[in-house]
């Protein structure tokens, strides 16, 4: 495990916290992208729901919860308590990946604004890192 970093796994959600903001690269519905965040909750939402308000719903879990902010906020309709943990680390880089998947019905997961022959967006997920020195710019 990254050092100074838990996941809570259970029915209604899994949740990632470090003591210190780590850098994030996510899908997330609320701060998705790059992002720095001490935090990434990843909420179970129920098979038909309309999921009118993302933010608020994350927001209003990580506040009952605790969470620590900074945080990114994702949705899954998979069982969350199901989730499954891997991590690896090599040349000074450490990486934490926490994955829920829900295959019963794939296309619910998909966002109604999908239309067939359009690319369906990816399926939200997340990792975490920590290294021991800073990246190297690069030049396009």
């Amino acid at each position: 495990m990254i050092a100074g970093v838990s996941v809570e796994v259970g029915s209604e959600a899994v949740v990632v916290r470090s003591r210190v903001p780590l850098r994030v690269l996510s899908s997330a519905v609320h701060h998705g992208g790059l992002a720095s965040a001490r935090a990434v909750v990843n909420l179970h939402v129920r098979k038909h729901d309309a999921c009118a308000d993302p933010a608020g719903m994350i927001e209003a879990f990580a506040r009952r919860a605790g969470v620590p902010a900074p945080w990114v906020g994702l949705l899954t309709g998979a069982l969350t308590e199901r989730a499954v943990q891997a991590e690896e680390s090599a040349g000074g880089v450490h990486a934490l990946a926490v994955v829920t998947v829900g295959l019963s019905n794939p296309v619910a997961a998909v966002s109604h604004r999908w239309r067939r022959g359009s690319r369906p967006p990816s399926t939200p997920s997340w990792s975490w890192t920590r290294s021991r020195s800073r990246p190297r710019s690069s030049t396009r």
